[in-house]
């Protein structure tokens, strides 16, 4: 019974670990599997529904990543003005996410019409999802000039 446990938690883990490494957040900091699940994508003779989602991310990064490189190196100083203003367009969406949770937070507290309340329940998910692409767009900008950064 207990190697079944086992056998079953281990499974559990390796299944979680390939979810993990094939997210957004993990191919844009980890180029190297990027470049190997590009490479998998495009060895795909007939893929699964599921593997042609996968490498419609895996390509579309590939392409913004390849697109990014030729940009920083076509010019570097730009795109390092570029990596700032997303930086601090970054900091402004969290900001601005924060102070919609409280707005949200503010008009629950006093009651607010159910209206209210769910308009600035769709501000808050704006606000958040303008957050969560800016990062990952910082972490994508911050890759490619590691990168291309000599050292």
């Amino acid at each position: 019974m207990m190697g079944k446990i086992s056998i079953i938690f281990l499974l559990m883990m390796m299944l979680t670990g390939c979810e993990e490494k094939t997210s957004y957040s993990y191919l844009v900091a980890h180029p190297a599997a990027l470049k190997k699940a590009g490479a998998r994508c495009d060895a795909l003779t007939q893929p699964t529904p599921d593997e042609i989602t996968q490498c419609k991310l895996v390509m579309s990064i590939v392409i913004q990543f390849d697109g990014l490189m030729r940009e920083q190196q076509s010019d570097p100083e730009r795109f390092g003005q570029r990596i700032l203003e997303t930086q601090i367009n970054y900091a402004d969406a969290e900001i601005a996410s924060q102070r919609a949770q409280q707005q949200l937070a503010t008009l629950r507290a006093e009651g607010a019409p159910e209206v209210t309340v769910q308009a600035a329940a769709t501000q808050v998910e704006k606000a958040e999802k303008r957050y969560w692409q800016l990062q990952d767009e910082v972490a994508l900008l911050m890759t490619v000039a590691a990168i291309n950064t000599p050292g």
